[in-house]
């Protein structure tokens, strides 16, 4: 009787030990912080670029983000007649 209760709770235990397990790593991807720590300390943060200017059809560039926008606006989005 003793080896039939102690087989049970370890099969109960594993079950536990598993299904905590699973809980964690699907829990770890949005909530552990220590990932972004580690990939700074790495070095593998990746800066996103940022168009900063932009040369005109005459030989001139954008001098700041409102005029890139335009020149982009007007580049790719043709008025509608």
């Amino acid at each position: 009787m003793y080896l039939e209760c102690y087989r049970l709770y370890q099969a109960k235990l594993r079950e536990q030990k598993l299904k905590s397990w699973k809980d964690f790593c699907s829990s770890i991807e949005s909530t552990n912080l220590w990932n972004a720590v580690y990939r700074y300390a790495a070095g593998k943060l990746r800066s996103k670029p940022t168009l900063s200017t932009l040369k005109a059809g005459n030989n001139n560039y954008t001098t700041d983000f409102q005029s890139t926008v335009n020149q982009l606006m007007e580049y790719f989005l043709s008025e509608d007649s």
